[in-house]
């Protein structure tokens, strides 16, 4: 199977992580309890491999994939980073679009707290709203939208194929909603130029 790990992987794996039970304070090497605690019973829960309760340990094949796509993750997430950051530069000057929640900009109210704490850019998800209203309502516009971008945007490439490519969703909460771009490995000049696209068609139906 293919899934996260981005390279085959031929049985089902789940993996679980719990937080470091020893870490560093102020150059003393110090137990935490509630790691510790966390780790027995997720061992008591799911059973150790080939116990009674169907535990298996995966195969070698499945741990070797694993590694490989552990070593790239790094990589892989600060190009989706760097992606939804030009992604939501583009969006925020554009014309269709009303409000880009995204942390990268300067506008965003967090943007400060943001830019201290975290270290390797500002995340991949990128929320906005369309600009205008109609007897449409709003779910039924941004799903509109949503499916002109899918139907315009290129196929994706080997390398952005799956859980790498970037999505565009339509999020629903109460009487809310907007929608939001999950940024994946295709190339944002190419999304840039899909968007454009779906704009145009968006607010021009008619056209060819």
């Amino acid at each position: 199977m293919s899934g996260a790990f981005g390279a085959a992987v031929p049985e089902p794996v789940v993996a679980v992580s719990v937080a470091r039970s020893m870490r560093k304070v102020r150059g003393h090497v110090l137990a935490d309890s509630y790691a510790e605690d966390a780790f027995r019973l997720l061992s008591f829960g799911l059973g150790a491999p080939d116990a009674a309760n169907g535990a298996t340990r995966p195969s070698e094949a499945s741990l070797s994939a694993i590694a490989d796509a552990l070593e790239a993750l790094p990589a892989r997430a600060q190009a989706r980073n760097d992606h939804a950051r030009a992604l939501a530069a583009y969006l925020s000057c554009h014309a269709s679009v009303g409000c880009v929640r995204y942390p990268g900009l300067a506008t965003h109210p967090d943007h400060d707290v943001a830019a201290r704490v975290l270290e390797h850019g500002f995340g991949p998800c990128v929320d906005f709203d369309l600009t205008g209203s109609d007897s449409e309502g709003n779910e039924v516009r941004y799903e509109r939208f949503r499916e002109i971008f899918e139907r315009v945007r290129p196929a994706m490439n080997e390398k952005a194929s799956g859980v790498f490519a970037t999505r565009l969703s339509l999020v629903v909460v109460g009487d809310l909603c907007h929608l939001q771009l999950y940024a994946g490995l295709d190339d944002p000049m190419e999304l840039v130029d899909s968007l454009d696209q779906a704009f145009r068609l968006y607010s021009n139906p008619t056209e060819p």
